[in-house]
């Protein structure tokens, strides 16, 4: 009887039927046909709006064709654990969306403006795009794999990247492990509360916080690159291995060990506890600098505020969307150089130097300032 009802369960998001598109008339069961505008059965090929409640009533495969879920929407999972494989084809949510597991494999992508709440695993083989929240348990992207997040990610207990997964907005994770064949590229937040190991090529111009450790080792075929132009805050140990790369212009903060077998190259800030570094037996271009600055940034990956920053680069004044609120600034070793309250909607950075400068609202992401 069982694997009866498993194979029940499969076949009916396959059965053949012809394109058709459908909208939801009331709230209901996905698979209850008198829900759907015209009435019928959904299936693999047809464009489905959602506008009402909709339980997830089975798992759903999906091989072509679109489910678009509106704002004001809803497909969640009933109280059995439920699958959405888009296997060709697309997602796309607006309003709410809950499930146990997502997987986007074979030219499939799934996109989210809205809300993605409760999601055990998320398995990308394709593009999977989010421009809303989305919190996340597991996330593992595989060679195949594209995830662009531009909104907030969170809840997200361990990431595997083996593809490329790019970050402009703000994302909170607990584990991140960077294989070796993979692009990891952040502009944006980046809160990590344990540890980060790297095998690949990490990009970073925006904030990177590590609760724990660090590492930049491929022990495969390949070396590691670690390019930063932006702020990246290790609170323990910072480990570099023979053969691979830590590079670029930013500034790099250490709060206990740090060792370096392989390569610093660039024209960064390295700032330890000490000033130097632990164990140096690799090697350190003449255009890094050693330093005792401290990270006190204190990012977070659940940002409360949004706003804007105008212009920027900028000479002397700029001008943000919100006023009112306390902030902090900070320069490319952590040293704070202005704080208050943001008055009228602008600040006042003539008198600093010119590069590069971190902005701190209380309630609100970190950001990035170019003087000129």
């Amino acid at each position: 009887m069982m694997k009866k009802v498993l194979l029940l369960v499969f076949l009916i998001p396959v059965l053949s039927y012809a394109q058709t598109n459908r909208t939801t008339n009331q709230d209901g069961d996905f698979y209850n046909p008198l829900i759907w505008t015209p009435v019928g059965l959904p299936a693999s090929g047809d464009i489905l709006t959602i506008n009402h409640a909709v339980n997830m009533n089975l798992d759903i495969y999906y091989t072509a064709g679109q489910i678009n879920i509106n704002s004001g929407g809803s497909l969640i999972e009933d109280a059995t654990p439920r699958s959405m494989w888009i296997n060709g084809g697309s997602l796309s949510n607006a309003g709410t969306y809950s499930s146990h597991l997502i997987w986007v494999s074979s030219g499939g992508s799934v996109s989210n403006t809205g809300t993605m709440t409760g999601i055990d695993s998320l398995l990308v083989q394709a593009d999977f795009t989010n421009n809303g929240n989305a919190a996340i348990n597991d996330l593992w992207i595989t060679v195949e794999g594209n995830l662009n997040n531009t909104g907030t990610l969170t809840n997200t207990d361990s990431m595997l990247v083996q593809g490329v997964f790019t970050n402009s907005g703000s994302a909170g994770v607990y584990d991140i492990a960077v294989d070796q064949q993979a692009l990891f590229d952040n502009s944006g937040v980046m809160d990590i509360s344990n540890n980060f190991h790297s095998q690949g090529l990490v990009q970073n111009v925006g904030t990177i916080d590590v609760g724990l450790d660090f590492s930049n080792c491929n022990t495969q075929t390949m070396d590691a690159m670690f390019e930063n132009d932006g702020v990246f805050c290790i609170a323990n140990n910072f480990l570099n291995c023979d053969g691979d790369t830590m590079a670029g212009s930013g500034v790099y903060h250490v709060g206990n060990m740090s060792t370096n077998l392989g390569v610093f190259s660039g024209n960064f800030v390295f700032n330890t506890p000490t000033g130097g570094l632990t164990v140096n037996t690799g090697t350190v271009g003449g255009s890094v600098t050693m330093g005792s600055g401290t990270c006190n940034l204190g990012t977070t990956g659940n940002t409360v505020l949004d706003y804007e920053i105008y212009p920027n680069p900028t000479a002397s004044k700029v001008e943000l969307t919100i006023t009112n609120v306390d902030y902090q600034l900070f320069d490319y070793t952590g040293k704070k150089v202005q704080s208050g309250m943001v008055d009228n909607y602008s600040l006042d950075l003539s008198e600093l130097i010119g590069g590069m400068y971190i902005l701190k609202v209380e309630g609100a992401e970190v950001q990035r300032i170019i003087k000129e």
